[in-house]
C-alpha cells in the first residue's frame, strides 16, 4: 500500500515540477503577497485630520496647538469657533478629532494651576479613536512635563491635563463599527453562492438546454434568473440588519431604504 501511494506522491511533485505556472504560485506568490502586505495592511493610526478651537488664542495656546501639529500623528487642517462648527467638521468626515482649548488655559498656566484641555474623537472607528486618544494624551504630557521643566507649573500641581469625550459611540464597541461591513459581506457571499448553484442545477437536470431554445432572449433570461435572488438578497438584508440590532445591539440611525 505505501509503494503504491509513494509512487502517486513522487507522479505528483514531478508534474508539480514541470508545471512553471504552479511552481511560480507555490513559491513566487507567497513572496509578492507578503510584501504587498507587509506595505499594505497598516495599523499605525497617522495624519489624523483635526479641528481646533482656541479659546484662549495666546502664546501658550499656540505652542500647545504646535505640539499636534508638529507630530505624524496629527495634522491641523481646520479652526473653528464654537462647537457647531466642530460638529460640521467631524460629521462631513473633514475632521476626525478636535482639540478644544478654554479661555483660561494661559491663565491656568502662568498661575502654575493645571490647565484642562478637551480632545474630542470620532468613536464611530474604535481602533483609531483609541489610538487617537492615547496620541493626544502623550502629547500633552509631554507638553505638561516641558512646562514643569521650564517652571511653569510647580512640581506639586498636576501638568496638562487632557478631557476626552468620544463622539458617536462611547462606549467604543468594536461591533458599532464591523457589523456594517459584515452586512455586505455576507450578503455578497450568500447571493453570489445562491446564484452558482442556480445555474449549477440547471446544467446538472439537463433543463439549461431547455432555456437556451425557449422564446426568451439571453438578457431577459439573465434577468429572470436574477430576480429571484435579488429578492432572497433584500429579505436577507432584513434579516441580517435585524440580527445585528436585536443580538448585538447595533444602533440604526439615517433612512434604512437608503441602506
Amino acid at each position: 500500500m505505501w509503494q503504491r501511494m509513494l509512487s502517486v506522491i513522487v507522479k505528483e511533485f514531478i508534474q508539480l515540477s514541470r508545471d512553471r505556472r504552479s511552481m511560480a504560485m507555490v513559491f513566487a506568490l507567497p513572496i509578492i503577497q507578503m510584501c504587498i502586505l507587509g506595505y499594505v495592511v497598516r495599523t499605525d493610526v497617522e495624519n489624523v485630520s483635526i479641528v481646533v478651537w482656541d479659546a484662549c488664542n495666546t502664546v501658550e495656546s499656540r505652542e500647545l496647538i504646535q505640539s499636534f501639529d508638529q507630530t505624524e500623528f496629527f495634522n491641523v487642517n481646520y479652526y473653528a469657533f464654537d462647537y457647531d462648527e466642530i460638529t460640521s467638521c467631524i460629521e462631513s468626515g473633514d475632521a476626525k478629532g478636535a482639540l478644544v482649548i478654554p479661555p483660561e488655559y494661559s491663565r491656568n498656566i502662568n498661575r502654575g494651576e493645571p490647565a484642562p484641555v478637551q480632545f474630542l474623537t470620532d468613536g464611530s472607528e474604535p481602533g483609531a479613536g483609541i489610538q487617537s486618544l492615547a496620541n493626544a494624551n502623550l502629547i500633552v504630557s509631554n507638553k505638561g512635563a516641558e512646562l514643569m521643566s521650564k517652571g511653569q507649573l510647580s512640581e506639586t500641581e498636576l501638568p496638562i491635563s487632557l478631557q476626552p469625550r468620544i463622539w458617536y459611540n462611547p462606549a467604543m464597541q468594536s461591533s458599532v463599527f464591523y457589523l456594517p461591513g459584515f452586512v455586505g459581506i455576507l450578503l455578497q457571499n450568500i447571493t453570489i453562492i445562491l446564484t452558482s448553484i442556480a445555474i449549477v442545477r440547471e446544467r446538472e437536470r439537463g433543463t439549461m438546454e431547455q432555456l437556451n431554445i425557449s422564446p426568451l432572449r439571453r438578457g431577459e433570461l439573465i434577468v429572470s434568473k436574477l430576480i429571484p435572488y435579488v429578492i432572497i438578497g433584500y429579505t436577507q438584508l432584513l434579516l441580517v440588519v435585524a440580527t445585528a440590532i436585536v443580538v448585538f445591539g447595533m444602533p440604526m440611525r439615517g433612512n434604512f431604504l437608503l441602506l
